[in-house]
């Protein structure tokens, strides 16, 4: 066995699913777009708070990109 792997029992199977299933939703919803709310803020404002999500890491470059090229109208 390794350090990457769960045991349980039998028994334990449903409450595993149960969770397992609840990792799989969260992650998912994780990947999934968020609707834009509208922003009173400027282009640039907006800009500057875009680029500091991949620095903490709730962007990935592909998303700022696509975010990048929305705000910028492309």
């Amino acid at each position: 066995m390794d350090k990457n792997s769960v045991v349980f029992l039998k028994k334990q199977v449903p409450a595993f699913d149960e969770l397992r299933a609840g990792i799989e939703a969260g992650v998912a919803a994780h990947h999934t777009p968020q609707a834009q709310t509208p922003s009173s803020g400027s282009v640039a404002d907006e800009m500057a708070e875009l680029g500091a999500l991949p620095e903490q890491w709730l962007l990935s470059p592909e998303e700022f990109q696509q975010q990048k090229a929305r705000l910028l109208g492309g």
